[in-house]
């Protein structure tokens, strides 16, 4: 038996009882899936200019149509609305709080959101661009296995977050707040590996 993990959508045999003679696989009904969050100008922009009329777009939001932080320039599948709720009630939870707890909230909530929109993704999609925040989640859940992704980067990768925290702390000395933030080494890595294996790297800030 072989170990490949195949599906009728991409599998070529004909003698089997689920084939179906004189059809075939549609290679034009395949489509990207877009899971994004934020809506910045500049990834608006990209939206707009390569989404395409069989493509997907699924994004954390309350109701369809909602401007702002989640006002998409194209038809957008509203998945994760209770998560995202979820994530905006305990963002104000811990508004006073230190980074450190802030950032751990965020990427609790992070992971809880990514894990539906993975449930949401078209079964169609070959293709992902894929918020950086939900990336080692939708790893986790399988989501990039036999996919081609391209990731949109807002912040720097952990690691090299980590590197210029450690480098300011030894500059400055103690501090209360410069090196108290570090995410999980398991996720650090899972980022890193998932990172080298995109098909590009998207973001419109030139440092990152």
């Amino acid at each position: 038996m072989s170990a490949e993990v195949r599906s009728c959508a991409s599998c070529d045999e004909t003698g089997c009882a689920m084939h179906r003679p004189g059809t075939s696989w549609n290679a034009e009904a395949q489509r990207t899936a877009w899971l994004l969050d934020d809506v910045w100008p500049e990834t608006a922009s990209m939206v707009a200019a390569g989404f395409r009329s069989n493509d997907q777009l699924l994004a954390p939001g309350i109701v369809t149509g909602f401007p702002g932080r989640y006002g998409w320039p194209v038809r957008v599948t509203r998945a994760a609305v209770a998560e995202t709720i979820s994530r905006h009630w305990a963002m104000r939870r811990v508004a006073r709080a230190s980074g450190a707890v802030r950032n751990r909230t965020y990427l609790e909530h992070d992971a809880a959101i990514a894990r539906a929109l993975a449930k949401a993704i078209d079964y169609r999609a070959r293709h992902l661009v894929v918020a950086q925040g939900w990336l080692p989640w939708l790893g986790q859940a399988g989501a990039l296995g036999g996919r081609s992704f391209d990731v949109v980067m807002s912040r720097y990768p952990f690691v090299e977050i980590h590197r210029l925290l450690d480098e300011a702390a030894a500059e400055l000395g103690a501090s209360a707040t410069i090196a108290d933030f570090r995410a999980d080494p398991a996720l650090v890595d899972a980022e890193a590996d998932l990172l080298a294996q995109a098909r590009r790297i998207i973001t419109p800030h030139h440092g990152i």
